[in-house]
């Protein structure tokens, strides 16, 4: 019998009764805290909605404006046009300038336009859409000129009328390029009054449509709040005749992404409740062909569509006028999950449930400091010796970013507000020279010097194969659960718990035994399909080119945060030394570890 035999059989046999007691916590959990959703209450109120006349105005304002990109006269001139619109319309529309750098360049008046129909209380909900377009793009009569008719028409019904909430219609600027008018308003808002929903309009579909999308995620942190989402999927049903929502499974994802393609993830971000809402079309591909070209024109528009986005929109904003008070405390929460059948779990349960998935790691690492607990300091050695070795590689990691920061900074790398640049921008598409080699150059400049100057890189002379996987093992155990703490328990297990299963399956693997360390290189492999398979997907649905240019880019200009920057450059760090050890390619000569009698917890 070989002498790992038995030490990997107690900890299979630890890691298995994790499993199934994290198994049974998380589903008694899951069905205890389940709760039915409330029922919506929608607005009786006729609507006036016209879809004709919004198809009219988004008609006349793409036609007689075309390519309103930063910097542009026409852009100027068609939020002049905007302010003409409303003051015929009743209102004293109002103009919020502020700065944002597209492309590299610097605008100090980006314009927000806003009229507001003052309401009987304080409380104000905000409807909005972008105005703006890309570079490339003409009319943008779907993206999102269809917003600004919509909008016009609704400023039009609500004009004569008294609600009992203030509604502030909002027309925001630089919305192609990282939401930076919804930002500035979220942020700043310009009206004193507190916002306490906000509704987006972000896209029309193209072509006829099948239903109307309810969109939920925010940017970078927030999610709209289950009350709010559920009026919203109601309205769409009632209007549009389909409401499209995610599933638990698609929520999961969006919720460990945290990548918003619409202004309401800006007033997410900012804590206020939003949903979007978007145009479905019968024929996805004809939209996805036409979204951000030349092609988006006003011939891809009906008057049907309008009538469906509109009526929804206007049933939302009826909805939430007749509400008695804005849900709050733990009804307004963004953090929990739908299930299916109009169900959900609440966040503390979620929280715990993310928890539990993890058990198995937990329990394994548990047992392996009990079964040290006689030689802790000889184990602490270890692990302090594997997280400096970790460390410093993810150090070397971030000298690459520091590269492209300093590349932003003098103005080598084109800067954007928050997010690269917008969907289908070539920049995008074609990774830039100086940026990549400069990244590899500080990555692979730092390597050396660290190798060349200490010896923080080397690995261990000679090590107990068991020890380094346990100190591994236990500083993914403790990656897992900062990320955790730190309230990204829905990217934890995403992008880590395959990993934190799998290594579990580790053996020491026989000094001469290639196919057996070949095994152990797939099993950790197999712990990174998440992120690869994340770059396929990302890429594709976000239409953003080669994924990891633009998360590159991202983690240069903020979208990818500086604590998920670290966190991946960390985990990055954590496979490269697993895989090391499961193939010994690099990790060091190893000494066999020590023999145990029978079955024994000490690995």
């Amino acid at each position: 019998m070989n002498r790992g035999f038995s030490p990997y059989v107690s900890r299979l046999f630890v890691g298995l009764i994790g499993a199934a007691a994290g198994l049974a916590l998380a589903g008694m959990f899951l069905n205890l805290t389940a709760k039915p959703v409330t029922a919506p209450v929608l607005s009786t109120e006729t609507l006036e909605f016209d879809g004709a006349m919004a198809l009219e105005r988004t008609r006349l304002f793409v036609e007689t404006f075309p390519n309103r990109t930063a910097g542009s006269p026409t852009k100027a001139q068609a939020a002049q046009w905007l302010v003409g619109q409303l003051v015929s319309l009743g209102y004293d529309p109002q103009i919020q300038s502020f700065p944002a750098r597209v492309r590299g360049v610097f605008y100090p008046d980006m314009a927000n336009v806003w009229a507001m129909r003052r309401g009987s209380t304080s409380e104000t909900v905000v409807i909005y859409g972008h105005y703006d377009v890309p570079r490339f793009v003409e009319q943008g009569a779907a993206d999102d000129g269809s917003a600004v008719g919509t909008l016009l028409e609704l400023a039009k019904v609500f004009a004569a009328e008294q609600p009992r909430r203030t509604i502030v219609f909002l027309f925001t600027d630089c919305g192609e390029y990282g939401m930076a008018g919804a930002d500035a308003f979220a942020s700043r808002t310009p009206y004193p009054s507190p916002v306490t929903a906000g509704v987006g309009l972000d896209f029309l579909n193209i072509g006829e449509p099948a239903g109307v999308s309810v969109e939920c995620i925010g940017t970078l942190k927030g999610y709209t709040p289950l009350w709010l989402r559920s009026l919203a999927v109601a309205a769409a049903t009632a209007e549009a005749g389909k409401a499209f929502s995610v599933d638990s499974i698609a929520e999961w994802v969006e919720r460990s992404v945290a990548l918003s393609p619409t202004d309401s993830g800006m007033f997410l971000r900012h804590g206020v409740p939003a949903v979007n809402l978007a145009g479905v079309p019968v024929d996805t591909a004809l939209e996805r062909a036409v979204y951000h070209t030349s092609q988006d024109t006003m011939g891809n528009l009906t008057a049907g569509s309008f009538d469906q986005w509109g009526r929804t929109a206007e049933r939302v904003l009826r909805s939430l006028d007749s509400l008695e008070a804005i849900p709050s405390g733990q009804a307004n929460s963004m953090v929990y999950l739908g299930l299916p059948g109009d169900r959900y779990v609440p966040g503390w349960a979620v929280r715990l449930i993310q928890f539990f998935v993890f058990t198995p790691l937990w329990a394994v690492v548990a047992a392996g400091w009990f079964a040290r607990r006689r030689s802790l300091t000889a184990a602490l050695s270890i692990l302090l010796g594997e997280a400096r070795r970790i460390g410093v590689a993810a150090g070397c990691l971030g000298a690459g970013w520091v590269a492209l920061k300093l590349l932003a900074l003098v103005g080598l790398v084109a800067r954007y507000p928050l997010y690269p640049a917008t969907a289908k921008d070539a920049a995008l598409y074609h990774p830039a020279i100086v940026p990549v080699v400069s990244f590899l150059v500080f990555a692979g400049g730092a390597v050396y010097a660290v190798r060349r100057f200490t010896f923080w890189l080397d690995p261990p002379l000679a090590a107990d194969w068991s020890e380094r996987y346990h100190a591994l093992t236990s500083l993914l155990a403790l990656l897992v659960f900062l990320v955790w703490l730190e309230g990204a328990g829905f990217a934890a297990v995403l992008f880590l718990a395959p990993a934190a299963l799998v290594w579990v399956l580790q053996a020491e693997p026989p000094r001469a035994a290639w196919a057996w360390k070949a095994v152990g290189g797939v099993l950790v492999a197999v712990g990174t399909v998440p992120f690869f398979a994340f770059l396929v997907v990302f890429g594709q649905v976000y239409l953003s080119g080669p994924a990891w240019w633009y998360l590159m880019l991202g983690s240069t200009f903020g979208i990818i945060g500086l604590k998920a920057t670290f966190a991946f450059a960390i985990a990055a760090a954590l496979h490269w030394e697993a895989f090391a050890c499961a193939t010994g390619l690099g990790a060091g000569r190893f000494v066999p570890s020590a023999p145990s009698a029978g079955v024994s917890l000490d690995y």
